[in-house]
């Protein structure tokens, strides 16, 4: 009997890992999942994180992976890393003899996207997403996201319009002021738009189309007057159109501004 008891006590010694050695087997993976994103041994990582095959989506590169802290919780070692300026939480667990990533925040690059900051603006998201969950939910809301950018892209385009001019012709010749404005209800920021000048004729056509050099930002209702000239035969009528060429700052307001619960926009933009 004592020889049995013997036994079961030495088992148990062996078999179980003390506090430190699950802390450093778990920064191992990590350490280990990390090197192999950054040397792009993809077909490797799975072997240390299986969920990572439920990812969608790109995930970050652990380059100059750092690990800042470690914590054991009963049966999960949480452990905080940084790369690239970016914190990434891994939770790892001992599973079948072997340790392994079981869950993370931070490895998706939804994370750092606007189209992550909409869904958490409608109710999508919840504290306790990890990045899998976090990947399908971006991933099943990108289309509705990028099609509300468009959609705010034209309104902004549609509204901002010639205002007044002071532009006469003759001899070919077109010169004058033009006051176009901004009637939309967003701030146009510099550097995300081309303006330009259309000259038409008599039945609407438009005989020539110019970019002007615009470079200041285009505030909700705010209006400019701007010189034109332009050697042209047979116009008569003049207008301006613009061009949204960076729709950054369209993300940003919806990551921002919009609203709405349980995954559900209230198209308040």
């Amino acid at each position: 009997m004592k020889k049995v008891l013997f036994f079961c006590m030495l088992f148990a010694l062996v078999s179980c890992d003390s506090k430190e050695t699950k802390l450093n087997k778990a920064k191992e993976v990590v350490s280990i999942f990390a090197s192999n994103s950054t040397f792009g041994n993809l077909e490797k990582l799975p072997l240390y994180y299986p969920n990572l095959k439920e990812l969608k989506g790109r995930f970050l590169v652990l380059k100059d992976f750092q690990i800042l802290n470690a914590v054991l919780n009963e049966k999960t070692i949480s452990i905080i890393g940084k790369a690239q300026g970016n914190e990434v939480l891994f939770e790892v667990e001992k599973e079948n003899g072997k340790y392994i990533i079981t869950k993370t925040k931070g490895l998706s690059m939804f994370v750092y996207s606007n189209l992550y900051k909409y869904c958490k603006q409608i109710g999508c998201m919840k504290g306790d997403n990890y990045d899998v969950e976090i990947s399908k939910i971006c991933s099943e809301k990108e289309f509705q996201f990028y099609s509300l950018v468009e959609i705010i892209k034209r309104e902004i385009e549609q509204n901002v319009r010639l205002e007044n001019h002071t532009v006469q012709g003759g001899y070919g010749y077109v010169t004058g002021n033009i006051t176009y404005k901004n009637y939309s209800k967003f701030t146009i920021p510099r550097d995300t738009y081309n303006l330009y000048v259309e000259y038409l004729n008599s039945k609407g056509k438009i005989l020539f189309k110019e970019k002007t050099v615009e470079f200041a930002t285009l505030t909700y209702g705010e209006s400019n007057t701007t010189w034109v000239s332009k050697d042209i035969q047979g116009a008569s009528k003049i207008a301006v159109s613009l061009e949204i060429t960076n729709t950054d700052f369209i993300e940003k307001i919806l990551a921002e501004h919009a609203k709405g619960n349980d995954c559900t926009y209230s198209n308040n933009l």
